[in-house]
């Protein structure tokens, strides 16, 4: 069944992500496609897998009803790193 239930069109969404994909990667020059290891595409069709088995929303709404801890500790994390530091510092310099 997959994701019927959550997004209008249920599988074709993620097949066509997959398909728009493998056409993005064909029209890539070689020296970047060459860059895109097999790995990342197999990260990719798993993600886009677990999309069209519904295990993605079933995740997210277990993460919402727990009260997001998951979501809160990657913020955490993320506003540690050192990107987002440099950020803060070239906002309070700059103004932005």
């Amino acid at each position: 069944q997959g994701a019927r239930g959550i997004m209008p069109g249920g599988n074709t969404l993620s097949r066509q992500k997959l398909e728009d994909l493998g056409l993005v990667m064909e029209a890539m020059p070689a020296e970047v496609k060459g860059k895109v290891q097999s790995r990342d595409k197999y990260q990719i069709r798993q993600i886009f897998a677990e999309t069209e088995r519904g295990q993605f929303a079933r995740d997210w709404m277990q993460e919402f009803a727990l009260g997001m801890p998951t979501l809160h500790r990657l913020r955490r994390a993320a506003a540690q790193s050192g990107m987002e530091q440099t950020g803060r510092e070239w906002r309070a310099r700059f103004g932005t």
